[in-house]
């Protein structure tokens, strides 16, 4: 998940993202994918104490 919402970097490999390459992309270009084609829902919030 980490690597297909381009929160992680690939060492080796090919990782595509609605038929981009993540290695190619630059660090404005993944905020925009992630902002666009990715969402999260994570299993602990951590929004408020409970």
């Amino acid at each position: 998940m980490n690597m297909m919402g381009a929160l992680d970097v690939p060492t080796r490999g090919l990782v595509e993202v609605a038929d981009r390459d993540l290695n190619e992309m630059g660090p404005d270009e993944l905020a925009l994918l992630r902002n666009e084609k990715v969402g999260f829902i994570f299993q602990e919030f951590n929004l408020m104490n409970n």
